[in-house]
């Protein structure tokens, strides 16, 4: 009877354990790409921004900046996330102690994503203040397409939500 729990719960973090999978594949595939393979976040590119933005000389050198550091924060949080995916097979195949050993892993797994997500959001806020008024519009319209269509699950097949009219 004791163990009729121990089902339930090993496939629930399975099924955790295979959507953080292909998080995981999604995400490391995206933050480095393999070599002669484009980039596939144009937002990336600070050219394609320059030109979508008409940034001047020094916003593209502050932004060109600013995602260096970025490219970095990502690579660091994937290849933790990836360090500590490695031990969670391991741990799943564990009878002692696995499901406990597994939970943790996959909670540090999640914290390893959100770093990412929060130095993501960051950057978005960083690049905002470089910005004057217009060019803030178009970025913003270029983010807001980014992360409705950026899912490689389902292509980005929510709806986003409708504009908000001020009152004022």
């Amino acid at each position: 009877m004791k163990k009729a729990w121990l089902i339930p719960v090993l496939i629930a973090v399975i099924i955790g354990a295979l959507a953080c999978g292909l998080t995981r594949w999604a995400a490391c595939n995206w933050c480095q790409p393999a070599p002669g393979r484009p980039v596939p976040d144009r937002l990336e590119d600070v050219s394609f921004l320059s030109r979508e933005l008409r940034l001047n000389d020094a916003q593209a050198a502050e932004i060109a900046k600013l995602h260096v550091s970025w490219n970095a924060k990502l690579a660091d949080c994937c290849q933790r996330r990836c360090a500590v995916r490695a031990r969670l097979g391991p741990a799943l195949c564990n009878e002692t102690n696995g499901t406990v050993q597994a939970r943790m892993i996959v909670e540090e797994m999640c914290r390893a994503y959100e770093a990412g997500e929060l130095a993501t959001l960051d950057h978005i806020q960083r690049v905002r203040a470089l910005l004057n008024p217009e060019q803030k519009k178009r970025f913003d319209e270029l983010i807001t397409e980014c992360v409705c269509a950026s899912c490689p699950m389902c292509g980005g097949g929510v709806a986003a939500p409708s504009k908000v009219r001020s009152t004022h």
